[in-house]
Protein backbone atom coordinates (compact mmCIF):
# COMPACT_ATOMS: atom_id res chain seq x y z
CA UNK A 1 0.00 0.00 0.00
CA UNK A 2 1.22 3.46 -0.89
CA UNK A 3 -0.19 6.17 1.40
CA UNK A 4 -0.30 8.74 -1.43
CA UNK A 5 -2.31 6.43 -3.68
CA UNK A 6 -4.69 5.51 -0.85
CA UNK A 7 -5.18 9.16 0.09
CA UNK A 8 -5.88 10.15 -3.51
CA UNK A 9 -8.38 7.29 -3.87
CA UNK A 10 -10.21 8.18 -0.66
CA UNK A 11 -10.44 11.84 -1.67
CA UNK A 12 -11.68 10.94 -5.17
CA UNK A 13 -14.27 8.50 -3.76
CA UNK A 14 -15.64 11.04 -1.26
CA UNK A 15 -15.73 13.71 -4.01
CA UNK A 16 -17.76 11.33 -6.19
CA UNK A 17 -20.04 10.47 -3.26
CA UNK A 18 -20.52 14.14 -2.28
CA UNK A 19 -21.52 15.08 -5.81
CA UNK A 20 -19.95 18.50 -6.10
CA UNK A 21 -18.66 20.24 -2.98
CA UNK A 22 -14.88 20.38 -2.63
CA UNK A 23 -13.30 17.69 -0.46
CA UNK A 24 -10.13 18.61 1.42
CA UNK A 25 -7.92 16.89 3.96
CA UNK A 26 -8.48 18.18 7.46
CA UNK A 27 -5.81 19.99 9.50
CA UNK A 28 -4.16 21.72 6.56
CA UNK A 29 -2.55 25.06 7.18
CA UNK A 30 -4.79 27.02 4.82
CA UNK A 31 -8.19 28.70 4.71
CA UNK A 32 -11.24 26.53 4.26
CA UNK A 33 -13.08 26.86 0.94
CA UNK A 34 -16.49 28.51 0.79
CA UNK A 35 -19.38 26.39 2.02
CA UNK A 36 -20.50 23.79 1.25
CA UNK A 37 -17.38 21.66 1.61
CA UNK A 38 -16.24 18.37 3.12
CA UNK A 39 -13.15 17.55 5.17
CA UNK A 40 -11.68 14.08 5.56
CA UNK A 41 -9.09 12.59 7.90
CA UNK A 42 -7.69 9.10 8.41
CA UNK A 43 -7.36 8.00 12.01
CA UNK A 44 -4.70 5.70 13.38
CA UNK A 45 -4.66 2.19 11.92
CA UNK A 46 -5.42 -0.77 14.17
CA UNK A 47 -3.70 -4.06 13.30
CA UNK A 48 -6.22 -6.88 13.03
CA UNK A 49 -4.78 -10.25 13.97
CA UNK A 50 -1.10 -10.88 13.31
CA UNK A 51 0.86 -9.71 10.28
CA UNK A 52 2.67 -12.43 8.35
CA UNK A 53 5.49 -12.72 5.86
CA UNK A 54 4.49 -13.83 2.35
CA UNK A 55 6.99 -14.83 -0.29
CA UNK A 56 6.75 -14.94 -4.05
CA UNK A 57 9.31 -15.59 -6.74
CA UNK A 58 9.99 -13.97 -10.08
CA UNK A 59 12.85 -15.59 -11.97
CA UNK A 60 13.01 -12.67 -14.40
CA UNK A 61 14.37 -10.40 -11.65
CA UNK A 62 18.16 -9.90 -11.35
CA UNK A 63 20.21 -12.61 -9.63
CA UNK A 64 19.94 -12.29 -5.87
CA UNK A 65 16.50 -10.63 -5.98
CA UNK A 66 14.33 -13.46 -7.30
CA UNK A 67 12.34 -13.87 -4.08
CA UNK A 68 10.14 -11.12 -2.68
CA UNK A 69 9.44 -11.16 1.07
CA UNK A 70 6.47 -8.96 1.89
CA UNK A 71 4.60 -8.13 5.10
CA UNK A 72 0.89 -8.75 4.77
CA UNK A 73 -2.03 -8.33 7.10
CA UNK A 74 -5.13 -6.28 7.66
CA UNK A 75 -5.73 -2.86 9.22
CA UNK A 76 -8.88 -1.16 10.42
CA UNK A 77 -8.71 2.57 9.83
CA UNK A 78 -11.36 5.16 10.73
CA UNK A 79 -12.18 7.66 7.99
CA UNK A 80 -13.58 10.82 9.56
CA UNK A 81 -15.90 12.82 7.32
CA UNK A 82 -17.07 16.32 8.27
CA UNK A 83 -19.52 18.32 6.15
CA UNK A 84 -20.13 22.06 6.29
CA UNK A 85 -23.01 23.99 4.65
CA UNK A 86 -24.78 27.36 4.89
CA UNK A 87 -28.00 25.71 6.03
CA UNK A 88 -28.30 26.10 9.78
CA UNK A 89 -31.27 23.72 10.08
CA UNK A 90 -30.70 19.96 10.02
CA UNK A 91 -34.03 19.12 8.36
CA UNK A 92 -33.27 20.65 4.96
CA UNK A 93 -32.05 18.99 1.76
CA UNK A 94 -29.13 21.44 1.59
CA UNK A 95 -28.06 20.82 5.21
CA UNK A 96 -24.76 19.35 6.31
CA UNK A 97 -26.65 16.36 7.73
CA UNK A 98 -28.23 15.67 4.31
CA UNK A 99 -24.82 15.97 2.59
CA UNK A 100 -23.18 13.65 5.11
CA UNK A 101 -26.03 11.11 4.76
CA UNK A 102 -25.67 11.21 0.97
CA UNK A 103 -21.93 10.53 1.20
CA UNK A 104 -22.46 7.56 3.53
CA UNK A 105 -25.18 6.07 1.34
CA UNK A 106 -23.06 6.58 -1.80
CA UNK A 107 -20.26 4.43 -0.37
CA UNK A 108 -22.32 1.45 -1.59
CA UNK A 109 -22.41 2.63 -5.21
CA UNK A 110 -20.17 0.64 -7.57
CA UNK A 111 -18.60 3.80 -9.05
CA UNK A 112 -17.48 4.94 -5.60
CA UNK A 113 -16.40 1.50 -4.35
CA UNK A 114 -14.35 0.87 -7.51
CA UNK A 115 -12.14 3.87 -6.69
CA UNK A 116 -11.48 2.49 -3.21
CA UNK A 117 -11.17 -1.15 -4.28
CA UNK A 118 -8.34 -0.24 -6.66
CA UNK A 119 -6.28 0.60 -3.54
CA UNK A 120 -7.64 -2.31 -1.44
CA UNK A 121 -9.65 0.03 0.79
CA UNK A 122 -12.97 -1.43 1.89
CA UNK A 123 -15.45 0.62 3.93
CA UNK A 124 -17.50 -1.81 6.01
CA UNK A 125 -19.26 0.31 8.64
CA UNK A 126 -20.54 3.69 7.44
CA UNK A 127 -21.37 4.85 10.93
CA UNK A 128 -24.08 7.35 11.74
CA UNK A 129 -24.12 10.99 10.65
CA UNK A 130 -24.40 13.43 13.53
CA UNK A 131 -25.64 17.01 13.32
CA UNK A 132 -23.35 19.38 15.21
CA UNK A 133 -24.13 23.09 14.64
CA UNK A 134 -21.02 25.20 14.22
CA UNK A 135 -20.58 28.84 15.24
CA UNK A 136 -17.32 30.16 13.73
CA UNK A 137 -16.90 33.81 14.77
CA UNK A 138 -20.38 35.35 14.45
CA UNK A 139 -21.60 33.36 11.48
CA UNK A 140 -23.71 30.26 12.05
CA UNK A 141 -23.43 27.28 9.73
CA UNK A 142 -24.42 23.65 9.61
CA UNK A 143 -21.96 20.87 10.37
CA UNK A 144 -22.36 17.10 10.35
CA UNK A 145 -19.79 14.42 11.11
CA UNK A 146 -19.50 10.67 10.61
CA UNK A 147 -16.80 8.05 11.08
CA UNK A 148 -16.56 5.30 8.48
CA UNK A 149 -14.64 2.18 9.48
CA UNK A 150 -12.50 0.79 6.65
CA UNK A 151 -10.25 -2.19 6.05
CA UNK A 152 -6.96 -1.67 4.24
CA UNK A 153 -3.63 -3.48 3.91
CA UNK A 154 -0.55 -2.47 5.90
CA UNK A 155 1.96 -0.06 4.38
CA UNK A 156 4.29 -1.66 1.87
CA UNK A 157 7.21 -3.37 3.58
CA UNK A 158 9.17 -5.73 1.32
CA UNK A 159 12.65 -6.86 0.49
CA UNK A 160 14.15 -9.00 -2.25
CA UNK A 161 16.51 -11.89 -1.68
CA UNK A 162 18.11 -14.61 -3.77
CA UNK A 163 17.96 -18.37 -3.54
CA UNK A 164 21.49 -19.11 -2.34
CA UNK A 165 24.25 -16.56 -2.36
CA UNK A 166 27.12 -19.00 -2.94
CA UNK A 167 27.65 -22.75 -3.20
CA UNK A 168 30.99 -24.49 -3.63
CA UNK A 169 32.17 -28.08 -3.47
CA UNK A 170 33.36 -31.01 -5.53
CA UNK A 171 31.35 -33.19 -7.86
CA UNK A 172 32.61 -36.72 -8.42
CA UNK A 173 31.69 -38.20 -11.76
CA UNK A 174 31.99 -41.98 -11.85
CA UNK A 175 31.34 -44.74 -14.30
CA UNK A 176 33.02 -43.13 -17.27
CA UNK A 177 35.72 -44.70 -19.44
CA UNK A 178 38.42 -42.68 -17.68
CA UNK A 179 37.34 -43.71 -14.15
CA UNK A 180 36.23 -41.40 -11.39
CA UNK A 181 36.87 -37.73 -11.87
CA UNK A 182 36.53 -34.98 -9.25
CA UNK A 183 35.34 -31.62 -10.60
CA UNK A 184 35.45 -28.56 -8.34
CA UNK A 185 32.70 -25.98 -8.71
CA UNK A 186 31.90 -22.59 -7.23
CA UNK A 187 28.75 -20.54 -7.98
CA UNK A 188 30.36 -17.26 -7.00
CA UNK A 189 31.66 -16.97 -10.58
CA UNK A 190 28.17 -17.40 -12.05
Amino acid sequence: MNWDDVGDAIQAAVERAAGGPPVIWKDQNRNAPGVPYVTIRLGGPITLGIDYLAQSQDLTRPVGTEIKLEVRGQREVPLEIECFTDASVSGRSDSALALCSTILASLLLPSVRAILTAQHVSPFDPGQPNWIPDVPSTNFRGRAVATVRCYMPPPTAAEYVGYIARVSGTITVSGGAGGDEALPFDTSDA
